[in-house]
């Protein structure tokens, strides 16, 4: 199949053309091959799995694919607006989207290994698909030998006490406080053992990896769609408000009951509901919401949340569609602009990829994960972000062990020396 792609102004044509079927194993080819970048996805509610690796054409934003005929894909991620803070991320600060050379789709009707080239390039090289399952040991526990919190305890209790008073005196109704946990270590970290690790406890989160290089990797296991689309139907979420999952059924039920009948949690949800029913809204028509909060039940954590969807104008591209939507109450704080010049204040760290937005698109579909419960490693560096919102009614210790909890995913298998 061949297909192109106008660019800013130019035209560039690329083929797609099915390789093989049945690939059984999606993360040993991840895991393998020696291009990069290197993307993987597992959807959240369903079998679905996407590898794409290598690039034979990068771009800066999310081309306008409404005019293409053919189907094709194009992955990436965009990063949290900047706050001109000290910058960890490198070439991951900037938007990024890319076809591959070599596309792994995996869902219900199985699985096809698909390759992308330009129009005058040679045949296809192999496809390096070799199974070396049989020698991965997995690395149970990764160890650390320091750790540093931006912020610390202090500065964490002087951001909410000020963010808690704007609240009071109407000039915020939200805020989302994030905190960048910092692991250092002697050795490496390897980032093919926590995603190992993140995919046998999924529950109700997307998984997802990105690399640029062999030494830095974003990866993490999100409970947060951004949205998704299907031609001219979108269907995106209000997720917000968190308590832990609890020892036993009983346990979880109570505090899920306790999430549902939170006046502070409930609050939160309906920010976000509010805030995306009102971008949506000059997009499209037909806007429906769940009447009542229901809960997702992550490994560590449990969310209220209500589904939203609506019929699209023909006129939207997925450009203008995360312009209007990303980032949502959920990530940054409400009133959107409010919230996000007071982030470039008072936030110690670049957020990045963190509480970006990442996933894939074509033509006639879309879906894009908010980049939550993630971490990114720079070699023997490792680097965990969380967020909590701070509302009337927020305390800072409460909100802490809630940042503890949100990183609890990979705490399990990271362990101090």
């Amino acid at each position: 199949m061949n297909f192109s792609i106008d660019y800013q102004g130019e035209t560039l044509c690329f083929f797609r053309k099915i390789i093989a079927t049945q690939i059984a194993n999606p993360f040993s080819l991840v895991r393998n091959s020696k291009l990069f970048p290197k993307f993987y996805l597992k959807d959240r509610s369903s079998i679905e799995q996407r590898v794409a690796l290598g690039s034979i054409a990068k771009f800066e934003s999310i081309p306008d694919l409404s005019k293409n005929q053919d189907q094709f894909f194009l992955y990436g991620t965009y990063p949290f607006p900047k706050n001109a803070k000290s910058n960890i991320w490198g070439e991951l600060a900037k938007p990024f989207f890319f076809i591959p050379k070599w596309e792994l789709i995996i869902n219900s009707q199985g699985s096809t290994l698909y390759y992308y080239g330009k129009s005058e390039e040679p045949p296809y090289p192999e496809p390096g698909l070799e199974n070396n399952d049989t020698q991965w040991s997995p690395l149970i526990y990764q160890y650390y030998d320091t750790r540093s919190d931006v912020p610390n305890l202090a500065l964490w209790e002087k951001a909410v006490s000020h963010s808690l008073d704007l609240i009071s005196k109407s000039y915020l109704q939200k805020l989302v406080l994030a905190r960048q946990t910092s692991l250092f270590s002697k050795t490496p970290f390897c980032p093919y053992s926590l995603l190992d690790h993140l995919l046998k406890q999924q529950q109700n989160t997307a998984v997802f990896l990105f690399q640029m290089s062999e030494d830095v990797s974003f990866l993490g296991s999100t409970p947060e769609q951004l949205y998704e689309r299907s031609n001219q139907s979108l269907f995106t979420e209000a997720l917000a408000g968190t308590l832990p999952r609890g020892q036993d059924e009983f346990e979880d039920q109570q505090l899920a009951s306790r999430l549902l009948n939170s006046p502070k949690e409930s609050s939160e949800v309906r920010y976000v509901e509010e805030f995306i029913k009102a971008q949506l809204s000059p997009l499209s028509y037909s806007i429906e919401t769940d009447p009542i909060f229901s809960i997702i039940k992550t490994p560590k954590v449990q969310h209220l949340y209500k589904k939203i969807s609506c019929k699209l104008n023909e006129s939207n591209s997925d450009e203008m569609l995360t312009n209007y939507l990303h980032p949502t109450p959920a990530v940054a704080g409400l009133p959107q602009n409010t919230a996000l010049a007071l982030l470039k204040k008072i936030e110690l760290f670049e957020r990045g990829l963190y509480a970006g937005f990442l996933g894939w698109t074509s033509k006639s579909q879309c879906r894009f994960y908010v980049g939550i419960r993630s971490a990114l490693i720079q070699s023997n560096e490792l680097h965990l972000f969380a967020g909590t919102g701070i509302v009337e009614g927020s305390s800072s210790e409460k909100e802490w062990e809630e940042l503890e909890y949100k990183i609890s995913q990979f705490k399990e298998v990271l362990h101090a020396r």
